[in-house]
């Protein structure tokens, strides 16, 4: 059929109206219509803006409009659009008007009238008005998403309107394919193909589709046969179309190397505003939400105007409204946007587009290069902007690649068992299922065609709660599933199950953000921003700064405020990466450019194609000699670079430049982990990106080589097996796959589960999940990881290329990273950052989920060390208690799940109603009664365990038991599970309850007892001479300590710098000697500069404190000294260990440094000699002494050389005194020094012994006497704060910390010794004085500034004296200025303690005077200050009153 006679099909309005208004059909249109009026399902794949909307549209609007006509409108939707967006819909819905409104008014201008065709868009944003008003008066169309078609399926009332469909029309299909998205769509198809009882004619559209079979079955499903499934026949409508496009690269800069501002991002910005304003309208496409806020933010700024606005997901929904209409009238002409604009979002007439940065695929760049020049005959016109080198290499593949629609191929998931549970609770909400009815009805689905059916049963006992019922967890079954019966049906727990968590999106942690008015909802921000974050904070969220004002459990509050200050904040994403086809292209792409390169016809290939400049065309050409340069050759698709180079001497990195795609990387990635591991004894942390893997080798110092001759082709799917499991990426998706289970529990109507009660939810069942190899979340986190994320098939296939020569490998050393290197290790760093689970480098375990992973029973780590509290044991008892639980049963079906779940109950508590519904649950033999020794009641699938266990033969019944078990039981066994049953449900009981209840002998009941209490199941408790389930005693015991937190009362934050100044200032020893020896036991491991110990610290500390008492406590061997290796000169830092800290057995790790020959030299002499004088070492080496000196202290500022005095350090820290000698006085200094014997001996510095984290806790108590999160940052701490976190509950359950909030305006959670608590109420010093840089000192370091306080910055010239631990008066410029509170009213008494502390030389020991000349401006104050300071004894000179420290 033609143009001209395809129009013939429509009524004669609809051809009207079509041809006055667009005239001639497209091809989509001329394909598509004549097909689907013949009712064949149809995917119409064309470039945007060839009119497929109304190819998919016309032709069943046309149908309604006939029907209408005749009086025959259905009573319900009659077509179904089902989009991926919401925004789209609501377009959709607006475009549908034109047709309509043109139609109608043809009718009109006849005088007939217009049937009433009423169309609708259901979403997440719909009103609950509305959907009523949708339910009493269904539209004819439904535009709607897949998660509100799958609500929708879900409602016993919404699925009536959606019987009438006859058309089903699936827009944007791409973004489906390849996601459990699409799986979940799938599902929801058949479904309301088997609720409408009739053939549906299903309609898929898409620009950027690959490859269109797949595209075409996973549309057309499956349908059942006498002899099977067969597919359903989908016709491919693919015209071919070619739109006209423009598309270059625009390398801001001349040349990336050369960076005239330190960055390249103000160049961008300058571009970006000169382009906008060359443009009547621009989108401008960026890869994330972060530098979606800051390109809009800084180039309004720049432009001094509103030039654009950002526009992506965490912006509310009114803001982006907002800003697509003012960007479609003229009043924006720009916006920076996401994917969140990629699609066909109407925002009216595009000009340009520009995307900075390469884009995320090549369908990702078509689609939004085709938002310019929305119609078939424009020319779509764009460019990209590159941020690198590498960039700009990647932006011009993906450009060629966009040009020749090159377009990747999208993999359908297949029998994904977490969508399938989903479903199955869903469909079980609105009626009863047989059991193979829903596993026939799923098969229909493409991704699930090769469900088995012992997958599709195990989902069932899955969601019945078999799993968590066998490790005794009390978990409310999400379906009923009647075994006896077959049959599978919801309860009121499995609907609001559906409605509060359903969908395929998983909570990845998102805080809303309100106005103060807390109605005005102006976004959201990642959970791990809000954590970082505090009150007063300011960020920029869709174009406009924000302040904090509070941070609630569930929302962020915030007002308007000035721009200055405000920092973009960030969003964590995650994805799988480039596929192993398109990183081979740019492998080809990579080897084709560098031969270009060589020989030398590069420039000139570059400047005939359309997309690169000269400028571009230089800066690929430098890049590639300036790899070739570094590492000899350039890695390609036939051709791997192994680059082994080093950032420091701990940090070793291997960078594998390998072009085979994230898919494949990642697994290298693990493999080579698990190889480096196992087979060298090297703890490694490796990373990926599309083009590399990095390997980071710390601690490790040998050299390694032929790295690949560590893995294999024949044992990765072994390897990956094994590993999967300790890895975060197997963390994180089971946690995600969880969610979509519908096992995570439900949330609140309206209230977000925080992202922390998801990691801990998931941690624990995760852990009960693996301990079944056949848990359907092992199973499928194991399928999707192995199928989905991973590509193993192409991982095998590269190894054996590598294996038989196909590919080559070459090794380099690099000093420096190479260019390509530099890249990937920047990348790595913005990785490592923000991971979901970042272990610790170095560290032996990988834990399977980061942050707060446990109420998991920490008892078995640490013996309780609490005292339990009456009123918390009746608390828990109650609500575990299985009397109580059954209480809450409210039919026969919930009865049938409480006895699977709390075993064998008393027929004597089953009275009344539940009696009735036991004994209609016997005639459904779904129960039975058990007689003695107390008569009481199982469920029918426990047969086998009691009879196993009691010797009991249960009568015959009509229909024979089924054990849900599945296995036999031998006797200790069923006995053992009966017991540890009861336990859990019956805490606490002792001996004799067992006894009366069971027919078990006194010794089978002793052997199992003793058994369950010494794997830690059951602990027994002297204080109430009874056992308890170790869950239960354990939660007893977490909620006796939260009552004892409840009852803390919360202090000022004066008090914390009391605290400090008692711990570490008011030292308790007499004799000097050991008062220095406590300060460093309080202070070890605390790295600071090295100057500030003898000019802060030590005199603070220690009365009348002299360096000689240091170099003899030193020369003692009772205290050493440490250098903190790889920083400046003369700013280094160090730290004081006792000796008993130090691990003399350490091996010799200077080959990781690069040592010249002579300093090299030295080193040996001490390795072989033990320790020397430097006037031995002078004599054995043959160096002038001067030369000598510089060596030593080349050696000590790389950690490997110490001196058991202090005095060499003195003369390194004052060189600039010695270097204003003259020639003579040096020589006299330097033969004084090295005759002497006050210069100490010198010895190999061997490394402190490595803390568990139990002892770095131990050591930060005693430094500080309590914890909190700022605390830990001060320290060089080698464990993560959720390590330090995890390890203080454990020590809070020992009884060896106490939590609380302790003082206020530091972070909440905080862990205090329990000898220090009981001291806080102490009488203590109303006045002292510390230097601003003082480790006791809190402000601006542990607690913030707040506007009450006097602020400061803490550097060593800034004296404070505190009154009742608040800052009173500051000294500044080692007192030059004085400042102090307006509200102090004796001012003598802080200048008095001042006096005193600085003639006491514990303030600015080497000083020998104060002067100070800067007054107040405030008269009377200038005169308070005056007064106080004459007297305190400060004399008048001129301008200033000086205090001159007394001779002692």
């Amino acid at each position: 059929m033609d143009k001209s006679e395809v129009l013939d099909i429509f009524h004669p309005a609809v051809k009207e109206w079509f041809i006055n208004n667009i005239g001639t059909p497209s091809p989509p249109q001329t394909e598509g219509w004549p097909k689907i009026q013949s009712g064949r399902n149809v995917l119409i794949s064309a470039p945007t803006g060839t009119g497929k909307t109304l190819a998919a549209f016309l032709e069943s609007i046309n149908r309604l409009l006939v029907m209408g006509l005749k009086d025959e409108l259905p009573d319900g939707v009659f077509i179904l659009y089902v989009s991926p967006l919401k925004a789209l819909n609501n377009d959709i819905n607006k475009n549908l008007e034109i047709p309509f409104q043109g139609i109608r008014r043809i009718f009109e201008e006849k005088g007939e009238a217009f049937p009433d065709i009423r169309k609708a868009v259901r979403t997440g944003d719909t009103s609950q008005r509305e959907r009523a008003r949708m339910l009493k008066k269904p539209p004819h169309i439904l535009i709607t998403t897949p998660e509100s078609l799958y609500l929708m399926l879900s409602s016993q009332k919404a699925r009536e309107i959606l019987k009438n469909v006859h058309y089903m029309i699936i827009d944007e299909i791409h973004t489906l394919l390849g996601t459990k998205r699409g799986v979940h769509l799938a599902l929801s198809m058949e479904r309301l193909e088997a609720l409408a009882q009739r053939k549906i004619v299903r309609i898929g559209l898409s620009a950027t589709v690959n490859p269109l079979d797949a595209a075409a079955r996973y549309l057309g499903g499956l349908y059942r046969t006498e002899n099977g499934y067969r597919e359903r026949p989908v016709e491919i409508i693919a015209p071919a179309i070619e739109r006209g496009k423009e598309l270059k690269i625009n390398v801001p800069v001349e040349d990336y190397r050369v960076l005239e501002q330190g960055s390249v991002w103000p160049d961008i910005y300058a571009l970006l505003v000169k382009l906008i304003r060359e443009h009547w309208s621009t989108l401008v496409f960026v890869n994330n939400r972060a530098t979606a806020e800051k390109v809009a933010a800084n180039v309004n700024s720049i432009a001094d105007e509103e030039l654009c606005r950002p526009h992506h997901g965490s912006i509310s929904r009114n803001r982006r409204l907002e800003t697509e209409e003012l960007f479609k009238t003229g009043e924006l002409k720009c916006i920076i946007a996401t994917s969140t604009l990629e699609l066909g979002i109407d925002v009216g007439s595009v000009d340009f587009i520009v995307q900075v940065s390469s884009p995320p695929s090549v369908s990702g760049g078509l689609q939004r290069l085709g938002r310019a020049g929305h119609r078939l005959s424009a020319v779509s016109k764009g460019v990209i902007i590159p941020k690198t080198r590498g960039d700009l290499l990647k932006s011009c593949f993906i450009a060629e690649e966009m040009l020749d629609a090159r377009i990747e191929k999208e993999r359908i998931p297949v029998n994904c068992l977490d969508i399938l549970a989903q479903h199955i609770v869903s469909m079980c909400c609105t009626e009863k299922w047989c059991e193979n009815d829903i596993y026939n009805l799923v098969r229909q689905a493409f991704s699930y065609r090769t469900l088995r059916e012992d997958e599709f049963r195990k989902v069932l006992a899955m969601l019945a709660g078999d799993y968590e019922h066998k490790e005794d967890i009390p978990a409310k079954p999400r379906i009923i599933w009647d075994r006896q019966n077959k049959t599978v049906e919801g309860s009121p727990y499995s609907k609001m199950l559906v409605l509060s968590s359903s969908g395929t999106i998983p909570d990845r942690g998102m805080f809303p953000v309100y106005l103060e008015d807390y109605k005005t909802r102006v976004g959201e921000l990642d959970e791990e921003f809000v954590f970082e974050s505090r009150i007063g904070n300011k960020f920029m969220l869709g174009n406009t700064p924000w302040r904090i004002t509070r941070i609630e459990k569930n929302r962020v509050i915030v007002a308007p405020t000035s721009a200055i200050g405000a920092a973009a904040p960030f969003w964590k994403g995650d994805g799988i990466g480039m596929p192993y086809e398109q990183a081979v292209a740019f492998g080809k792409f990579l080897r084709n450019t560098a031969e270009q390169v060589e020989n030398d016809t590069f420039i000139e290939n570059a400047l005939k194609s359309s997309v690169l400049d000269e400028k571009g065309a230089l800066n690929i050409r430098n890049y590639l000699i300036d790899q070739v340069e570094a590492t000899g050759v350039i890695s390609n698709d036939r051709r791997i670079v192994v680059e082994y180079t080093s950032a420091n001497e701990n940090d070793n990195k291997i960078v594998i430049h390998a072009h085979f795609g994230g898919r494949v990387n990642s697994v290298l990635s693990i493999l080579f982990q698990e190889a480096l591991d196992k087979k060298v004894g090297c703890k490694a942390y490796t990373s990926h990106t599309n083009d590399a893997v990095l390997i980071h080798l710390y601690g490790y110092f040998d050299e390694l080589s032929d790295i690949f001759s560590l893995v294999s082709s024949k044992n990765v799917e072994q390897v990956l097996l094994n590993a999967l499991p300790r890895t975060s990426r197997f963390a994180l998706t089971f946690r995600y796959n969880a969610y979509r289970a519908l096992m995570m529990g439900m949330r609140k109507q309206g209230q977000r589960l925080p992202l922390w009660v998801q990691r801990l939810r998931s941690v624990d069942a995760m852990e009960n999940a693996q301990k079944y190899v056949d848990h359907p979340l092992i199973i499928e986190t194991m399928r999707e990881c192995l199928e989905d994320i991973f590509d193993i098939p192409n991982t095998i296939r590269v190894l054996k290329d590598i294996e038989q020569g196909r590919i080559q490998v070459v090794e380099k050393k690099t000093w420096f990273p190479s260019p390509f290197a530099s890249e990937i290790l920047f990348q790595f760093e913005q990785e490592f950052l923000y991971l979901e689970k970042a272990p610790h480098p170095g560290h032996t375990e990988y834990p399977a989920i980061s942050g707060l992973d446990s109420l998991n029973l920490s008892y078995r780590d640490e013996k309780p060390g609490v005292l339990l509290r009456d009123e918390a044991v009746a608390e828990i008892v109650k609500k575990n208690n299985a009397e109580w639980r059954l209480e809450q049963v409210k039919s026969p079906n919930e009865l049938h799940s409480f006895l699977l779940i709390y075993g064998d109950t008393p027929k004597s508590v089953i009275t009344g109603r539940y009696a009735e519904w036991l004994e209609e649950l016997e005639k459904q033999n779904r129960a039975v009664v058990i007689p003695s020794p107390v008569s009481r009641v199982i469920a029918a699938e426990e047969v086998g365990l009691y009879s196993a266990a009691e010797n009991y033969e249960f009568p015959v019944p009509s229909l024979s038991f089924i054990d849900r078990e599945g296995d036999a039981w031998t006797e200790e066994e069923a006995i053992t599970r009966i017991i540890r049953r009861f336990a859990r449900y019956n805490s606490p009981f002792d001996r004799k309850e067992l006894i009366e209840r069971y027919p078990f002998s006194g010794t089978k009941l002793e052997r199992i007892l003793s058994k369950l209490s010494s794997d830690g199941t059951i602990v027994y408790s002297d204080q109430y001479k009874k056992y308890f389930h170790a869950a239960i005693y354990d939660r007893a015991a977490r909620l006796t300590l939260n009552i004892a937190v409840d009852e803390i009362k919360a202090r000022d934050p004066a008090e914390l710098t009391y605290l400090l100044y008692e711990r570490q200032i008011a030292v308790k020893a007499v004799a000097a000697e050991e008062q220095l020896y406590e300060a460093v036991t309080r202070l070890e491991g605390l790295y600071l500069p090295a100057e500030a110990w003898e000019s802060i610290v030590f005199p603070a500390r220690i009365n009348g404190y002299s360096p000689g008492l240091l170099d003899k406590l030193c020369s003692s061997g009772r205290i050493v000294w440490r250098v903190k290796p790889g920083e400046a000169k003369n700013q280094f830092r160090l730290a004081w260990f006792r000796a008993e800290s130090i691990d003399f057995e350490s091996e010799d790790n200077s080959k990781s440094l690069n040592l010249s020959e002579k300093e090299n030299s030295i080193y040996t002499l001490l390795r072989k000699k033990g320790s020397a004088f430097t006037h031995v070492l002078t004599s054995l080496s043959g160096m002038p002494a001067g030369e000598l000196l510089d060596i030593l202290k080349e050696l000590v500022l790389k950690g490997l050389i110490v001196n058991d005095s202090f005095a060499p350090l003195r003369f390194f820290l004052n060189e600039e005194a010695y270097e204003a000698l003259n020639p003579m006085q040096k020589a006299r200094k330097i033969a004084a020094m090295v005759s002497g014997m006050e210069m100490g001996r010198w010895e190999p510095a061997y490394p402190p012994k490595p803390l568990s984290l139990h002892d770095f806790i131990r050591r930060c108590g005693i430094r500080y006497g309590m914890i909190s999160k700022e605390i830990i940052g001060l320290e060089e701490s080698p464990y993560t704060w959720p390590e330090v976190y995890e390890k203080l509950k454990q020590m809070e359950y020992a009884g060896e910390m106490r939590r609380g909030y302790f003082f206020t305006g530091i972070s909440g959670i905080q862990f205090m010794l329990p000898d220090v608590l009981n001291k806080l109420d102490a009488v203590k010093s109303e006045y002292f004085v510390l230097n601003a840089s003082d480790p006791a000192q809190p402000y601006g370091r542990i607690v913030p500034h707040s506007e009450q306080e006097l602020p400061f910055m803490c550097i060593p010239g800034t004296a404070i004296v505190f009154f009742r631990g608040r800052p009173v008066m500051l000294l500044e410029r080692y007192g030059e200025k004085i400042t102090f509170s307006p509200d102090i009213d004796n001012l003598y008494e802080p200048v008095r303690e001042f006096k005193n502390a600085f003639q006491a030389k514990r303030i600015w020991p080497d000083r020998k005077r104060i002067a100070v000349k800067y007054w107040p401006e405030d008269p009377e104050q200038k005169e308070k200050l005056k007064s106080a300071l004459a007297s305190a004894g400060f004399m008048p000179e001129i301008d200033k009153m000086v205090l001159w420290r007394a001779v002692q």
